[in-house]
């Protein structure tokens, strides 16, 4: 039988651990619950039970938080729902579980005003405490529980503060080394600068509608080919208003960033060329090249902050690995099948 709490803080239900600062965010998108029975204990965690409500709780959180693009979260579990494990998601909140109550015993200062802080700002965000009760009800959250979630996420975030993140530092020489090793990632590709003169033709026309517009495309064409001014032309004809406004000038355009035969035309041509008219589901277009830039390797000034952020990322991962496993050593744990 689960005995009851002695301190709200230590003993808060792990189904809550899903839930981060953001937690609305969550909330309103899924519709996940956080039940009033929570079922079955699925694991003791030096006397903290999982339920099996966790599971389903913490794994909905977790596929929404992919969604949002939250990524690097410690409480991220980094699955889409077809390869959601019950084990792993439950080997997860096991790790969580052991972080928070180590960073209990740090007794980390301010955390309880920090929480309040959070807190309000929430309620801020949301436009009122009315309006954030109303999003934690639709999943029987209460506002206490929900701010017992945010100190929980707060104090795990001082421990691996304290133990990992202040521990990394980055040196020039291993920047450099990571940067020598991975110049292949640091390509800018060629791009082109162009300018272009649409002829548009509209959805569902006929033979006749795309004859009419491919003969005024090619009469464009001419005149631009035999030394007519390529801007006033834009100004004139283009049936695009919001190109024709700059000139048609479609900026430096990355080698893959448009599909199909636009891609492969305008790359083997040179500066100053005229295409002729390029067909598309659209309609007609001809393109001026302004001018192009061969592909070049970001250098390393360029990519250092970059690589720093990688660098830390791959070291704070495999150091809170150890320290959970540090803390599995000396926990008891109990899985229950």
């Amino acid at each position: 039988m689960q005995t009851k709490s002695r301190s709200y803080l230590r003993f808060l239900p792990a189904r809550y651990l899903a839930a981060i600062t953001t937690i609305l965010l969550t909330v309103l998108v899924t519709g996940t619950c956080w039940p009033a029975d929570p079922g079955e204990p699925v694991a003791h965690v030096n006397g903290v039970t999982i339920f099996k409500s966790d599971l389903s709780c913490a794994i909905e959180a977790a596929l929404v938080r992919n969604l949002i693009s939250q990524h690097g979260d410690i409480e991220n579990p980094g699955f889409d729902r077809d390869q959601v494990d019950n084990e792993i998601a439950l080997q997860r909140l096991i790790d969580i579980e052991l972080l928070y109550q180590e960073s209990l015993k740090h007794r980390f200062y301010g955390l309880t005003e920090e929480s309040t802080q959070r807190y309000q700002l929430e309620v801020k965000r949301l436009g009122g405490e009315d309006k954030l009760i109303s999003a934690l009800q639709c999943n029987s959250m209460s506002p206490e529980e929900f701010r017992k979630t945010i100190f929980r996420r707060l104090s795990i975030k001082r421990l691996l503060d304290k133990m990992v993140y202040s521990k990394i530092q980055v040196t020039d020489g291993a920047i450099r080394e990571y940067y020598e090793l991975n110049k292949d990632k640091f390509q800018k590709p060629e791009s082109v600068r162009t300018r272009q003169i649409v002829i548009r033709v509209s959805s569902g026309a006929g033979i006749d509608e795309w004859r009419e517009a491919k003969d005024r495309a090619y009469t464009i064409y001419r005149d631009a080919s035999t030394g007519t001014d390529f801007i006033s032309l834009v100004r004139r004809q283009s049936d695009d208003p919001a190109s024709a406004s700059v000139g048609g000038d479609m900026g430096p355009i990355p080698k893959g960033d448009i599909q199909g035969v636009l891609d492969t035309r305008i790359f083997t041509l040179e500066e100053g060329t005229v295409t002729k008219p390029i067909r598309s589901r659209n309609g007609f277009h001809i393109i001026k090249i302004v001018s192009t830039t061969p592909s070049t390797t970001k250098s390393l000034e360029e990519m250092k902050p970059h690589i720093t952020t990688r660098i830390r990322r791959e070291r704070a991962r495999e150091m809170i690995a150890s320290l959970v496993e540090e803390l599995k050593s000396k926990a008891e744990i109990e899985i229950i099948h």
